[in-house]
């Protein structure tokens, strides 16, 4: 593989990885959330975890872009359960 392609298989390993951490501090915190919450996790975020690692097989520019994306709506997501896990570790 080129130089690029490595840097970009290299960057949508570490994506899949954050993905997995958020969605494992995110399972800990819907226990205590509403129903509403609990449907946007398990009806739209969670089975986009699965277009997540077909996006890491194709290894291009386009699939980091998708997976940089969904990390990026899991992070909000995460952020309107409450304060993040490096925010409670602050106080």
């Amino acid at each position: 593989m080129s130089q690029a392609t490595e840097e970009t298989k290299s960057e949508i390993q570490k994506g899949l990885a954050s993905l997995y951490t958020l969605r494992d501090e995110i399972r800990v915190r819907l226990h205590l959330a509403g129903m509403e919450v609990k449907d946007v996790w398990n009806k739209t975020l969670e089975p986009q975890l699965l277009d997540a690692e077909k996006f890491a097989e194709e290894v291009t520019e386009t699939s980091k872009e998708k997976l940089d994306a969904l990390v990026t709506r899991m992070k909000e997501f995460q952020a309107s359960l409450g304060e993040s896990k490096d925010d409670t570790q602050k106080h």
